[in-house]
């Protein structure tokens, strides 16, 4: 996990990639717009270099990619910026996620039944 080269897609800075540098974080965040403050626990953080994810990229996918045409999602973007004078982004695992919401299974294509394709 640390030092493996992951993507992201957020709908305001388009596609970034980076390293794990860190995995089980907790992070505070800034919110706009007079909304308080919240910490999320059991991040991971990715080092995205001279690219980073910025506001409107929330909740847009974070995947390891196999070639050209396969993509494993890992996590979702809760937040990034700059620490240390480094652009991170901090997403949280796909397995939390599906634990806080039950019953919830991912359907890749390889595995979809053909009554849903």
């Amino acid at each position: 996990m640390l030092g493996e080269e992951v993507c992201g897609f957020g709908s305001s800075n388009g596609y970034v990639c980076g390293k794990i540098v860190a995995v089980d974080q907790t992070a505070e965040f800034t919110r706009r717009r007079g909304y308080p403050n919240f910490v999320a626990k059991g991040l991971n953080k990715i080092d995205t270099g001279l690219m980073s994810f910025r506001g409107g990229d929330s909740g847009g996918p974070i995947f390891t990619s196999e070639g050209l045409t396969r993509a494993h999602p890992v996590g979702h973007v809760v937040g990034g910026g700059k620490q240390d004078g480094k652009n991170v982004t901090f997403y949280m695992p796909i397995e939390t996620t599906l634990k806080a919401l039950g019953d919830y299974k991912i359907i890749t294509a390889d595995s979809c039944p053909n009554e849903l394709r």
